[in-house]
């Protein structure tokens, strides 16, 4: 089968994991300095990339899913043909 939903899909989750880290700790170090988050637009922004991360990943992992039970009933159809 030449589709692979979860390798595409876990791609782009840990490309929005990967940003959303990135951004989140200099926001949570400034936190842990000051008690106060004054970037607060990129506090959003790194909760929404982790969000999308999850579901991403979720979505991976369906479409997989749904690929493989379809392969599978080709397979059974083919052989029910012959």
């Amino acid at each position: 089968m030449t589709e692979k939903p979860l390798l595409f899909f876990n791609t782009i989750s840990l490309i929005f994991l990967s940003i959303g880290l990135f951004l989140g700790i200099g926001i949570t170090i400034e936190y842990f300095e000051t008690l106060r988050v004054d970037r607060f637009p990129t506090a959003i922004l790194t909760i929404c990339l982790i969000i999308l991360s999850g579901l991403s990943f979720s979505i991976g992992l369906l479409m997989n899913a749904i690929s493989k039970v379809l392969s599978e009933n080709r397979r059974f159809k083919y052989n029910s043909i012959k």
